[in-house]
């Protein structure tokens, strides 16, 4: 994001040469849902397509916004920005088999639907079977989104998108989905 930039929801993606270790000069514009939203990770699944996590700075009860997109370089919507289709909402997990259980009182997030309101979700790891490892950085002893004054441990999940993607196939055109958690590996 550009602080003069009048669009202040786009965000730049440039490219870099390995080889020379240099920028090639060729840039994509990407369009944020919210201007303040961060991308906290990107990840290059096939040819020069992305998964790309973008985040609100808020954790429990005030998050609104963990989501990971697909996006392809080659392609841009209507404004130029390059299309972008949701893969999962990492605030509204199916968990029908009570994987994230059990809670503690004052827990937020547990039990189904399951979400991942923490702060600070940071990295995404496209895995074998269609599924996806999303973990968070808990910033402790400071960020407490899963319980209230209690500081978060870190917390890595295993999410399989139920919209058909298989890493380095293409998506479907639907985006009518709901993810489920597959594993909750650590709290």
């Amino acid at each position: 994001m550009l602080l003069a930039d009048p669009d202040q929801r786009r965000r730049l993606v440039e490219e870099f040469d390995l080889r020379t270790g240099r920028f090639t000069g060729r840039s994509w514009a990407y369009h944020a849902e919210d201007p303040i939203s961060l991308v906290a990770d990107a990840k290059r699944i096939a040819g020069r397509r992305l998964l790309v996590m973008e985040r609100d700075d808020l954790e429990g009860a005030q998050a609104h916004l963990k989501r990971v997109y697909a996006i392809d370089l080659d392609k841009t919507d209507a404004q130029s920005f390059v299309a972008k289709r949701e893969v999962v909402d990492l605030l509204d997990l199916a968990d029908p088999d009570g994987v994230s259980l059990p809670a503690q009182p004052g827990d937020r997030g547990l039990g189904n639907p399951f979400s991942f309101p923490l702060r600070s979700v940071e990295s995404i790891l496209p895995l074998s079977g269609a599924r996806l490892m999303v973990a968070n950085d808990n910033n402790y002893p400071f960020d407490a989104g899963r319980h209230p004054g209690q500081a978060d441990g870190n917390e890595w999940i295993v999410v399989r998108p139920a919209c058909g993607w298989r890493g380095g196939s293409a998506l479907p055109a639907s985006a009518a989905f709901r993810p489920t958690v597959g594993q909750r590996i650590a709290r």
